[in-house]
């Protein structure tokens, strides 16, 4: 048993090894961590699951960790040791997140909100707003999806900000569950992929948003410092407009406004994507590198 073991520990190392050989470093990327008590979308094992092949993905490069737990830090800073990722720890917490206030019109929609209201929606079993609110506000409860809600259209300024640090990088917001889409989309792996920093390049989405393709997913965003700025900007002035219109948005519904507004300045990765994700393709086979510890920045 312990021959096999080795043998398998080997196996990962090598392939380590060849992947760090081969991976350049193209972009900058951030992510944000919290821990969400009654979540019913993703439990905290989904993320911890997901969280060394998400790594894996970032080999060689910078991310900025938006959190407020130095547990998760400690958890990230482990797994990035492995694929020569250096950590940059910015701490901040939730409830100080930028768009805590934007988004509490929302919560006053899904409270005055009822079933019958989503009745129609059965019809568009994937559209957000009753997606939300039957999984999200009545599963999780109020506090849970308001938390939810302030982490999911937190991530445009988070980007923003996060791109400062290095304003001539490329940045790249990617969820810390990112990882899910391997060999489930042919174009899964964006590193491979050629990203134009003029614009805001992203995945397509199998949701709806009412009876309309949703026609972004905001797992994966692209672009440079300077788009970024821009996007922010249109971001919260929508953000601030939706939250009253009486839907329950998240923060792809409201890119989802923008990019009919402005739909130069995306780039979508790929084919659209509809209806709902595939199973996987096929199933994969089979240093001061290694950096060994984290820096905390102050927020700014």
């Amino acid at each position: 048993m312990n021959g096999k073991l080795e043998a398998a520990s080997m196996m990962d190392e090598l392939e380590r090894r060849k992947f760090l050989k081969r991976i350049d470093r193209r972009s900058n990327f951030c992510t944000m961590f919290y821990r969400i008590s009654g979540n019913e979308k993703r439990s905290l094992t989904h993320y911890i699951r997901l969280l060394p092949k998400t790594m894996k993905m970032l080999c060689g490069n910078i991310l900025y960790l938006y959190c407020e737990d130095m547990e998760i830090a400690e958890a990230f800073a482990k797994e990035a040791e492995k694929w020569n990722v250096e950590i940059v720890v910015i701490e901040i917490p939730l409830e100080d997140l930028p768009t805590r206030q934007i988004i509490e019109p929302i919560i006053t929609t899904c409270k005055n909100s009822s079933e019958a209201d989503h009745a129609e929606a059965q019809n568009h079993p994937r559209d957000k707003g009753t997606r939300h609110y039957r999984r999200d506000f009545l599963g999780s409860g109020e506090n849970a999806f308001r938390d939810l809600l302030t982490v999911w259209t937190s991530k445009i300024s988070l980007a923003r900000q996060a791109a400062e640090y290095e304003p001539e990088a490329q940045m790249a917001w990617v969820d810390a569950s990112v990882a899910k889409f391997n060999y489930s989309r042919t174009n899964w792996n964006f590193r491979e992929l050629e990203l134009p920093s003029c614009k805001i390049s992203h995945y397509a989405s199998p949701m709806f948003f009412g009876s309309s393709p949703l026609p972004i997913n905001a797992s994966f965003l692209s672009s440079s410092s300077k788009m970024w700025i821009k996007l922010e900007d249109l971001f919260l002035e929508q953000l601030k407009t939706s939250s009253v219109d009486g839907y329950i948005h998240d923060e792809e519904t409201v890119l989802g406004l923008i990019v009919e507004r402005y739909p130069e300045m995306f780039w979508v990765l790929g084919k659209p994507v509809r209806g709902v994700r595939r199973a996987p393709l096929f199933i994969n086979g089979g240093m001061k590198n290694i950096i060994s510890r984290y820096k905390i920045v102050p927020n700014k």
